[in-house]
This record gives structure tokens, sequence and C-alpha cells, in this order.
């Protein structure tokens, strides 16, 4: 999904600074980059419907838990 994204916005805002022979990998990364803001933007709400996006193992690890 997420290169599909870089696809279609790279056609929309143009390419014309990266080499052919660059843009598909140009594509997928600038995709990548959307997907990763969006995470960003929405770990606080995402978090009172009460989403978690790290492992539980890694939160422990941490000293948190999903309660806390």
């Amino acid at each position: 999904m997420a290169c599909s994204v870089g696809r279609l916005s790279v056609a929309i805002f143009g390419c014309r600074f990266t080499p052919g022979d660059r843009l598909a990998e140009f594509s997928k990364l600038f995709g990548y980059a959307f997907q990763l803001t969006n995470i960003i933007r929405d770990v606080g709400s995402d978090l009172e419907m009460g989403r978690i996006y790290l492992p539980e193992e890694d939160m422990r690890e941490a000293g948190y838990s999903k309660d806390a």
C-alpha cells in the first residue's frame, strides 16, 4: 500500500530532479515516509482507542504495560 501511495504522489507532484533509474526506489521510500507520518500522527488517538503498535515484550522490557 505505501509503495502505491509513493508512486501516485510522485506522479502528482512530479519528479524532474530524480533520475529515471532511481525513481522506483524513490517512490517506494516516499510512500514509506507518508505511511510513517500517518502512524506518528495517529499514535495518540489510536492509544485512546486501545491500539498499541509496540510489541508487549518490548514495552515490558522498558518498564511499561498496555495499562500504564
